[in-house]
């Protein structure tokens, strides 16, 4: 893991750049308690998702009694190898959906609701008239 402080780039909600220089800390927080079970520092442009297993694996082994039943973490941990590692201490993963990563889903809208052949939503379509409920869908 690279621990010289380096530059960092990414978009922000508004499709612009940030940029940064410096470090990054990553932790691993409960929820309950509000601790800090599992902390570490890295160079500014390390990818978020490169340090959660290293973070899982580190709160495994300083402390052994410590459970947990649900991870959740942002998009930026969208990875199967995150998904394995969580469901290896018998957890859940809650992690938002990268679309990203992945290409458009034929059939489907943003939302993930069903579409027509001509790519509109049964949900903005049907919905207004009452004619099929989405359960029906």
């Amino acid at each position: 893991m690279p621990h010289a402080p380096e530059w960092g780039i990414k978009k922000n909600s508004d499709g612009k750049n940030v940029f940064w220089y410096g470090y990054k800390g990553h932790l691993a927080v409960g929820t309950k308690s509000q601790y800090i079970l599992g902390a570490l520092l890295s160079s500014g442009n390390l990818n978020d998702g490169k340090a959660a297993i290293p973070l899982l694996k580190g709160v495994a082994l300083h402390h052994p009694y410590f459970h947990f039943n649900y991870a959740a973490m942002d998009a930026g941990y969208d990875y199967e190898s995150i998904y394995e590692q969580v469901r290896e201490a018998k957890a859940y993963a809650i992690i938002a959906y990268n679309r990203r990563r992945e290409p458009e889903l034929l059939g489907f809208d943003e939302h993930f609701a069903r579409t027509c052949v001509r790519e509109h939503s049964y949900r903005s379509i049907l919905r207004p008239y009452n004619t099929v409920s989405l359960n029906a869908v």
